[in-house]
């Protein structure tokens, strides 16, 4: 018998190496793929849940009893989202503010805990509040269910944009960061709807999912490759 020669032993580690470096690489594709999953999920997810509460209009704990939430949104820049509410008197019209004077909505420091929840401080430790490093955000009225190209992206303009579910049926808003209007789903077309993509920055992996928010305010998911 006789041990494997000089050549032999490099060629093995070169294939170990190789395997290893595979490896490693698809490990990363792969935390890469479902760190967008997730994302994907629970900002689709906070979305429906919002509008869901926004038939209703809680309290603030600590507030006046005549004050009372009118919107619940979301807060949503190119890498992240808070949750956020804007509160008024019990007695005033959410829908004439929304279409009257709608800048009102980016008002007040009124956040929205993960048990949905009012409350007044940025620092709680349970609000609804999502920091990406690995994911960019777009937003746009009309892409084509197509995330590239992604015409018209509001968030090249804007540091944020709003969107905001309002009282008493589940409308809602989407304003910028200059308070304009620039969508109100009870006064568009049947078939516009907000596109909201999420894009992988790794030039490794270029997954993408597509959020559509329709005028009735339903949510589909669409997956890109």
């Amino acid at each position: 018998m006789h041990g494997f020669t000089l050549i032999e032993v490099t060629i093995v580690i070169l294939i170990i190496t190789l395997l290893i470096s595979i490896a490693l690489k698809y490990s990363f594709i792969n935390n890469e793929v479902l760190e967008l999953k997730n994302a994907t999920y629970s900002l689709s997810s906070y979305l429906g849940q919002l509008k869901d509460i926004s038939f209703s209009r809680k309290n603030v704990d600590g507030y006046a009893t005549d004050q009372s939430a009118c919107a619940y949104g979301l807060k949503i820049s190119s890498s992240s989202y808070i949750a956020k509410a804007f509160v008024t008197s019990t007695r005033a019209d959410c829908d004439k503010i929304a279409s009257n004077t709608p800048a009102e909505f980016q008002d007040g420091n009124i956040y929205i805990t993960k048990n949905f929840d009012l409350v007044t401080t940025s620092d709680y430790y349970n609000i609804i509040n999502e920091q990406f490093n690995n994911i960019k955000i777009s937003i746009a009225t009309s892409a084509n269910e197509n995330c590239e190209p992604f015409p018209g992206d509001l968030l090249e303009i804007n540091d944020s944009i709003l969107i905001s579910f309002y009282n008493p049926f589940g409308d809602f808003i989407v304003i910028n960061d200059s308070n304009e209007k620039i969508f109100n789903s009870r006064e568009i077309g049947v078939n516009q709807s907000v596109y909201v993509c999420l894009k992988l920055k790794s030039s490794i992996n270029n997954e993408e999912r597509l959020i559509i928010l329709n005028k009735l305010g339903q949510i589909k998911t669409v997956l890109f490759k």
